[in-house]
C-alpha cells in the first residue's frame, strides 16, 4: 500500500475528515477543491494482482448496459473515427462501438477479460504504461468507471489530453460524489448503501468526483470544451479539444 498526503486532484494538503464506510477505508474531503478520496491506495502491482486474480467477466445485464451506454452516448459523428477504451473489460461496449463504424482499440489490465472476444484489438495492460500506446492518437477516448480507480487523476487526464486528435473528445462515466448524500426530513445524510463502497477490495475506489471537481480536472488538463450530465447515481462528462 502507499500514502498519498495531498488532494490528487488541487495538491492541497488540508482535508477533513468525510466518511469511512467500512474497516480498513477511509475518505477524506479536500478543503480546497472538495474533491472526496483515500489516502491509503494500492500499489500498481497489487491492482494487478486483483485485475488478474480476482475479477471475472460481467454478468449478461452488466454487458447489456455497457451496450445501452454506448447507444446513448457514444454513436459516431462519421464512420472510420479511431476510438480508444480504457478499461475495455470484457469487450462487451467495445465490440457495439465497433458496430457503429468505429476503428476501435481497447486496453485492458485484466488479461482474461481482455481475451474473451478474441477479435477485438486489446492491448493488455494499463492505459498510462502500455508501449503499445505510444505516438497514438485518437478522435474518441472512452473510460467507464476508471478514474475512481486512478492514483494520479490528473496525470492520467494529461495523458488522455495528449493522446486525443485536434477536436477530440474525451467521454468518462463514473459515480457522482453527490449522491452519496440524501434528504430525510429537510436534513442531508449519508445513503446506508452506496453501491460504489461496496467494492470488493477496500483501496479499489480511491477517490470521487462531482460535477464541479471533474470540471476542474477537466480544465487542468487543458481540455477546452466541458459538459456533464447524470445517471442514477453516476456522473458523466464530455472533455473536448478544439
Amino acid at each position: 500500500m502507499k500514502r498519498r498526503s495531498k488532494c490528487p486532484l488541487c495538491g492541497n494538503a488540508a482535508r477533513k475528515f468525510f466518511r469511512a464506510p467500512r474497516p480498513g477505508e477511509t475518505f477524506f474531503r479536500c478543503q480546497a477543491c472538495g474533491l472526496v478520496y483515500q489516502t491509503l491506495v494500492a500499489s500498481r502491482s497489487e491492482q494487478a494482482l486483483w485485475y488478474n486474480q480476482s475479477w471475472r467477466a460481467p454478468s449478461d445485464a452488466v454487458e447489456q448496459q455497457n451496450r445501452d451506454y454506448a447507444h446513448k452516448y457514444l454513436k459516431p459523428k462519421v464512420k472510420g473515427m479511431q476510438l480508444l477504451e480504457i478499461g475495455s473489460n470484457s469487450g462487451a461496449m467495445l465490440e457495439e462501438l465497433r458496430g457503429f463504424g468505429y476503428q476501435v482499440l481497447g486496453v485492458e489490465p485484466a488479461a482474461d477479460l481482455a481475451a474473451l472476444r478474441p477479435d477485438l484489438p486489446v492491448v493488455v495492460g494499463f492505459f498510462e504504461t502500455a508501449p503499445e500506446l505510444e505516438g497514438r492518437l485518437f478522435d474518441v477516448i472512452v473510460s467507464f468507471h476508471v478514474l475512481e480507480h486512478v492514483e494520479f487523476p490528473v496525470r492520467f487526464a494529461k495523458l488522455v489530453r495528449r493522446r486525443l486528435k485536434p477536436g477530440g473528445i474525451w467521454f468518462n462515466f463514473m459515480p457522482n460524489l453527490d449522491t452519496w448524500l440524501e434528504e430525510r426530513d429537510g436534513v442531508a445524510k449519508f445513503r446506508e448503501r452506496w453501491i460504489h463502497v461496496e467494492t470488493k477490495h477496500v483501496q479499489e475506489h480511491i477517490q470521487f468526483f462531482n460535477a464541479a471537481t471533474a470540471q476542474l480536472l477537466s480544465r487542468i488538463a487543458g481540455f477546452d470544451l466541458f459538459k456533464a450530465g447524470f445517471q442514477g447515481c453516476d456522473l458523466w462528462f464530455y472533455a473536448a479539444v478544439n
